[in-house]
């Protein structure tokens, strides 16, 4: 095995038997509601989010994203390793 995919595979974040990425369940996705219930109000009307409510829309935006890359990192990392295992 290569040092580079051997420094992505060996880290307290993945498995140590195969590398998969650990704590990718559905809980990675898990937000808190927006503050309030003014989220139902705000889903329900043309009426735009006051600014508070954008930070926190914003937040949950930043986090989302952030788990879809590391999804997007395990999915590649997945491919490489299929990759070599169909090539042995």
């Amino acid at each position: 095995m290569n040092s580079d995919i051997e420094s992505k595979l060996v880290s307290p974040s993945r498995c140590s038997e195969c590398g998969a990425l650990k704590g990718l369940g559905f809980g990675s996705f898990d937000m808190p509601a927006a503050p309030g219930t003014r989220h139902r109000v705000l889903l329900n009307s043309n009426k735009p989010p006051d600014e508070s409510e954008l930070t926190f829309f914003r937040s949950v935006v930043l986090k989302i994203e952030s788990s879809l890359t590391s999804l997007d990192d395990e999915i590649a990392n997945l491919r490489e390793k299929l990759a070599r295992l169909e090539g042995e």
